[in-house]
This record gives structure tokens, C-alpha cells and sequence, in this order.
């Protein structure tokens, strides 16, 4: 995460203020933060219901 800071002293105590998120870094280069209502959805990969699983537990432990 990248953010820009304001550093200062109070009661002699050094603090630092995130001012502005600013993004993430990749592989080196920083990603600009985005506005979630501007993002859209590709695909939704769904697995393993936690149900389904859940039920499959019981079933392994009354045999």
C-alpha cells in the first residue's frame, strides 16, 4: 500500500497522519486507487458450497 504521509510532534512524540491512500505497488509499479462503483465484474468463480461441506463432514463422521 502506498499512501503519503504528514509527519509531526505532539507532547514530544514523533506521529505520522495518513493524508491520501494513493494505491498499491505490483511487481514494482504502483496501481492508482480506484472508485468501486466504476468497476465491473468479468466472472464469478463459485467452489464448495460451505453446506455442502459441512455435510460431508457429518457424513464421514457417523460412518
Amino acid at each position: 500500500m502506498k499512501s503519503l504521509y504528514s509527519i509531526y510532534r505532539e507532547d514530544g512524540k514523533v506521529k505520522q497522519r495518513v493524508l491520501e491512500y494513493v494505491g498499491k505497488e505490483e511487481n514494482g509499479k504502483l496501481v492508482q486507487k480506484m472508485d468501486i462503483n466504476k468497476v465491473q465484474v468479468a466472472n464469478i468463480k463459485h467452489y464448495a458450497d460451505v453446506s455442502v461441506l459441512h455435510l460431508i463432514r457429518l457424513s464421514t463422521i457417523t460412518k
